[in-house]
């Protein structure tokens, strides 16, 4: 029984003095490279200007809802699921994506839905 005992005590100590196994880790993809923005507010209001709910709201729906809509993590700041905080952040919105800060890079917009938006936050439309 004793020498159970001590043969236990003795593997206890041995691993003890072993170098813990390293971590594994899993390589991160670096991020993409910044792209230089080239989105532009439009130089006038001439045409057809954009509506809140045909034109506007889809794209929201697309490419800004999964932060600000719902239970998203920007919700609390900016809830564009109601239109009223939409219209109130108009100005706000084109400034973000005129400056391509919004959406994130993981989420980018098509350049025809940018160019919407831009005409929608500058020029108003039917719900101003």
């Amino acid at each position: 029984m004793k020498s159970l005992l001590v043969l236990a005590l003795g593997a206890a100590l041995l691993a003890a003095c072993v170098d813990p196994p390293a971590p594994i880790t899993t390589p991160r993809t670096p991020p993409p490279p910044p792209v230089a923005c080239t989105l532009k507010k439009p130089a006038s209001c001439a045409g057809t200007i954009p509506s809140y709910e045909k034109d506007v709201l889809p794209i929201l729906k697309r490419a800004c809802f999964a932060c600000h809509a719902g239970d998203g993590m920007a919700v609390e700041d900016h809830d564009f699921s109601k239109t009223a905080v939409a219209l109130a952040q108009r100005s706000r919105m084109g400034v973000q994506v005129a400056a391509c800060a919004m959406p994130p890079r993981q989420v980018p917009f098509a350049p025809a839905d940018a160019e919407v938006l831009l005409m929608w936050t500058s020029c108003g439309g039917d719900e101003k």
